[in-house]
Parts: structure tokens; sequence; C-alpha cells
């Protein structure tokens, strides 16, 4: 009998480890160009004890932030979650505020900072910024 919970503890443990999925523990790389206009100037690795508090208690592992120049200049901010989950949970709380705009992408929680907010040209950075991940 003990064997057989052996057994089927063994194998429930193999199933629920491959049904997690898995985050790359490694910090993203920010793009170098975006679009092909906005170059970056600036990249820094923040200590995770910057993360604003909502973000936080949602499990930040990494903080990377670059400054762009092009078109307008602009600041992203990219939060590696634990999860995808606490990414989406990220954009959920989220609070827009003029200039700043929030995204999603797999577990990276995304915000884009600039002085002189174009919603479409900040729409076209963060869709193509999001493809260089």
């Amino acid at each position: 009998m003990t064997s057989i919970l052996l057994l089927a503890s063994v194998v429930l443990s193999a199933f629920l480890t491959g049904c997690a999925t898995a985050v790359d523990s490694s910090p993203p790389i920010l793009p170098a160009v975006v679009s092909g206009v906005w170059t970056r100037k600036t990249a820094e690795q923040l200590p995770v004890t910057e993360a604003p508090e909502s973000i936080s208690l949602l499990g930040v592992k990494s903080i990377g932030r670059a400054d762009y120049e092009g078109p307008m200049n602009i600041r992203a901010t990219v939060y590696q979650m634990s999860t995808p989950a606490s990414a989406f949970e990220s954009v959920q709380r989220w609070r827009p505020s003029p200039g700043r705009f929030a995204s999603q992408k797999d577990a990276l929680f995304i915000v884009v900072e600039t002085p002189f907010p174009d919603q479409s040209a900040v729409k076209t950075f963060l869709t193509n910024f999001e493809k260089g991940f």
C-alpha cells in the first residue's frame, strides 16, 4: 500500500510540474532601437525595492528602465513579474494619468512615460517595443 501511495505522489508531482508555466528568471534586455526611430540612450537595472507597492505585492522579479530619443522622448520601465497572471493583474490595477501608459506582454508589465503624450505615437512605440521581447 505504501509503494502505491509513493508511486501516486511521484506521478502527481511530475504532472503538476509539467503544468507549471516557466518564466525566464534573467532580466529582460531592453531593445536598442524601437520602430527604427527611437534610440535607447540609457538603460539600467533597478532594485526590485523600487517597484510601487501595488506592483511589488504581485511578485516583481526584476526591473529594467531605459530612456529613448526619437519623435518624442520616452522612458520605458519593464517589470518582470513572477507570472503572466501577475503582469495582467498589474495592468488591471493600473491607473492611467497624462503621459503615462501601461501594457503587458507575457510576464512583463511595461510602463511608458513621456512629457508630450501623442497617443498614436506612444501606441506605435509600445507595439514595436513589445516586439523586442
